[in-house]
C-alpha cells in the first residue's frame, strides 16, 4: 500500500475514488484525514493530481449537496401536487433559473409571497432584501430542482421565450392562481350609472405563453380576451389576458376554488371576496346566460358568439350605427 505522502495516510486510488468518482470535496477529505486543506492540496498537485477550480468545485458541491447549509425538498417538482402547481405558476411569473450555477430564485415585492414560497418547498434559508430595487429574493442552490424546472419549461432568461408548462387539467387552477399572484392583477372597474365590475389581468412579455394560457382557459370554458399593450418607451411589448364582469367572476371562482390560505396572495384574493360579498348574488342567482350554448356570428370569418340579431357584439355595433345613420 503506497500513500500519497508519509504525512497523509490515503492512497492515490482511494483519493481518486472519493474525489473524482463520488465528487467529494477536498475540504471533506482533508477533514476526514484530520489535516489542513491548503498543504494537502499542495501535496496532491506535486503528486500530479488534477484538482477542480472554484467554479467546478461549486458545481460538484451543488450536485452532491455536500455543502448544503439550509434544508430544502429537492424532490418538490418531481410529482404534481396543488403546492407544486402553485409554486410553478409563481416561478413562471417572477422566478428565475440560473444558467452558470444551477439555482432557483424568486423575486417579489411581497414578503408574504416569498415566505409562502419558502414554506411550500421546505426551504430553511433566509429571505434577502435588495435595497436598490426594493424587492425580496429567495435563492435556492439545487442541481436537481433547477434541472427539473428546465424540463418543465422554466428556462434561464425566459422573459421573451417562456412556454406554457405541461400542466395537468386538475392542477390548472392552482397554476393560474400562482401566475396571477406573480404577474396578475385583480381590481374593481368603476362604472358610472351601473354597479362596479370585477376585472382580472394576466400579463407577460412572452406571446407564446399568453396564447397557450388563453387556449387552456377557453378549453376550461372560461371566456377571456387576449390583448397587446404596445410600449414604445421600452424594448418589448406586453401581452395580456383580460376578463371583466361575469368572465372575471368565473375566472376568480376557478382560481380560488378549494384554495388554502397558504397557497395564495391574501390581498388579491380579498379583492375578489369583498366583491363577491357585495355583488356575487348578481352572478349566482341572476339570469346568467349560458354562452357556451350560443351560436357563432353569421358574418363570414367571425368566430364570436351571438350577441343580438345573429351577430356578435362587434358586428352588431357596426350594424346599429349603420342603421342609425340611415334614419
Amino acid at each position: 500500500m503506497t500513500w500519497i505522502s508519509s504525512h497523509y495516510k490515503i492512497t492515490k486510488d482511494a483519493f481518486e475514488s472519493r474525489y473524482y468518482g463520488d465528487k467529494e470535496s477536498l475540504r471533506s477529505i482533508a477533514r476526514s484525514l484530520e489535516v489542513s486543506q491548503g498543504p494537502f492540496a499542495d501535496v496532491l498537485r506535486k503528486a500530479g493530481m488534477q484538482l477542480r477550480n472554484p467554479k467546478e468545485a461549486d458545481l460538484a458541491a451543488i450536485e452532491t449537496c455536500s455543502r448544503r447549509t439550509y434544508a430544502v425538498n429537492q424532490q418538490f417538482f418531481d410529482t404534481w401536487t396543488t403546492e407544486m402547481a402553485w409554486v410553478l405558476g409563481l416561478l413562471a411569473a417572477d422566478g428565475n433559473v440560473g444558467d452558470a450555477l444551477p439555482n432557483v430564485s424568486l423575486v417579489s415585492t411581497d414578503i408574504e409571497l416569498t415566505d409562502k414560497f419558502k414554506q411550500a418547498v421546505g426551504y430553511t434559508g433566509p429571505v434577502q432584501w435588495n435595497p436598490h430595487g426594493e424587492f425580496h429574493v429567495v435563492r435556492i442552490f439545487s442541481y436537481q430542482m433547477a434541472n427539473r424546472l428546465k424540463q418543465l419549461g422554466i428556462t434561464p432568461r425566459k422573459t421573451l421565450t417562456l412556454q406554457m408548462p405541461p400542466v395537468p387539467p386538475e392542477y390548472l387552477s392552482h397554476f393560474v392562481r400562482g401566475y396571477c399572484d406573480g404577474d396578475g392583477c385583480i381590481s374593481i372597474k368603476r362604472a358610472k350609472g351601473r354597479f362596479d365590475k370585477l376585472a382580472v389581468r394576466l400579463c407577460s412579455a412572452s406571446e407564446d405563453l399568453i396564447d397557450q394560457l388563453h387556449t387552456a382557459l377557453i378549453e376550461t370554458k372560461i371566456l377571456c380576451r387576449k390583448r397587446l399593450l404596445p410600449r414604445p418607451d421600452r424594448e418589448r411589448d406586453q401581452y395580456r389576458i383580460c376578463a371583466v364582469g361575469y368572465d372575471a367572476f368565473e375566472l376568480c371562482e376557478f382560481m380560488y376554488q378549494e384554495c388554502p390560505d397558504t397557497l395564495c396572495l391574501t390581498r388579491k384574493r380579498q379583492v375578489y371576496l369583498d366583491y363577491a360579498a357585495l355583488h356575487g348574488w348578481r352572478y349566482t342567482n341572476g339570469p346568467i346566460r349560458n354562452r357556451w350554448e350560443k351560436k357563432p356570428c353569421v358574418i363570414d370569418g367571425c368566430t364570436g358568439l351571438v350577441h343580438a340579431r345573429s351577430m356578435c357584439q362587434k358586428h352588431y355595433s357596426r350594424d346599429w350605427k349603420r342603421r342609425r345613420r340611415a334614419q
